[in-house]
C-alpha cells in the first residue's frame, strides 16, 4: 500500500469546535484508519487486492467500528489507526442483534468490533470503562 505519510487540511478548511453543535474531538476520534492484508488464495485478491486501506467509524461505546465491506472481505489480519496514532489489532465479525440492526439497510457494510480499540479509549478517560466487552 502507498504509505501517505503525515498530512492535514489546511488550517483555513479545517472544522472549529465553535463552529458546530457537536462534540468536534468526539467526531474525529470516532473515525479510524483500517487496513487488511488478504491471503494471495482468497477469492476476491486477484480483483481487490491483498493490502486494503479505507476508513470506519467507531458508532458504539464498546468499540465496534463500522466499514466497508470489501475492506475487511476475507481479511486475515485487520489493523486500525485511530485518530491520534495509536495502532490496535482488530477482529472481524460481530452477531448481536443491535449491530445487526445498526448496519440493516446498508449495502456493501462489514462490521468489526474491535476491543482494543475501546480499551484504549477507556485508558485515556474518553469513553465509560464499564462498557468496555470483557
Amino acid at each position: 500500500m502507498d504509505e501517505l505519510g503525515d498530512w492535514a487540511f489546511p488550517e483555513s478548511v479545517q472544522p472549529r469546535p465553535e463552529d458546530v453543535r457537536f462534540d468536534l474531538e468526539a467526531a474525529l476520534d470516532a473515525v479510524v484508519q483500517v487496513r487488511a492484508e488478504i491471503p494471495e488464495d482468497a477469492f476476491t485478491a486477484s480483483i481487490l487486492g491483498t493490502e486494503r486501506g479505507g476508513n470506519g467509524v467507531v458508532i458504539r461505546a464498546d468499540g465496534l467500528v463500522l466499514t466497508i465491506g470489501y475492506l475487511i472481505t476475507e481479511a486475515q489480519t485487520v489493523w486500525l489507526t485511530t485518530n491520534r496514532g495509536a495502532v490496535v489489532a482488530g477482529a472481524k465479525g460481530v452477531d448481536d442483534a443491535l449491530s445487526d440492526a445498526l448496519t440493516s439497510g446498508v449495502k456493501n457494510t462489514a462490521k468489526v468490533i474491535v476491543r482494543e480499540v475501546a480499551r484504549f479509549y477507556a485508558s485515556r478517560g474518553w469513553i465509560d470503562p464499564s462498557r468496555v466487552p470483557k
